[in-house]
């Protein structure tokens, strides 16, 4: 919230940033109730705080997740949760989905991931961003 108040003061809005983006490490260890992810925050209205802080200054929101059962950094990822992720981060009011690659096992599990990730956003019925590294992790190795 502090950073939203830093980018409009300090002009980087007006100069064409809009995006206030959360990365690894936000949620909460584990999963809440009935398996939606968490702030690791104990303020339990802090998603609706941070999105009115940021959607008022005219900034948007983005958050991170993972395609795999953790995230790079070892937090709770979306697999097999796609469908109720997605539909948290929309009702959080988020705005940018950056959905890393991290402990998807097979790459066709990964892939399989992306895919379901971006059908469970669609669903929501509210535009998200979707920034994925899909299909880097299909690049072959430069030697």
């Amino acid at each position: 919230m502090e950073m939203a108040d830093v980018m409009v003061a300090d002009g980087w809005r007006d100069a064409g940033y809009e995006f206030i983006c959360i990365d690894d490490c936000w949620m909460a260890p584990t999963r809440g109730e009935h398996g939606r992810l968490r702030f690791h925050l104990p303020h339990p209205q802090f998603s609706l705080c941070l999105q009115t802080q940021v959607h008022s200054k005219g900034l948007k929101l983005g958050i991170y997740s993972d395609v795999g059962n953790k995230t790079c950094a070892g937090f709770p990822g979306s697999y097999n949760h796609y469908d109720l992720d997605a539909q948290t981060f929309a009702s959080w009011g988020v705005d940018l989905l950056k959905f890393d690659g991290c402990n998807s096992g097979t790459l066709d599990l990964l892939a399989e991931g992306y895919r379901r990730m971006s059908l469970a956003l669609n669903k929501t019925g509210r535009s998200i961003v979707y920034s994925c590294e899909w299909p880097f992790y299909l690049r072959p190795v430069q030697q």
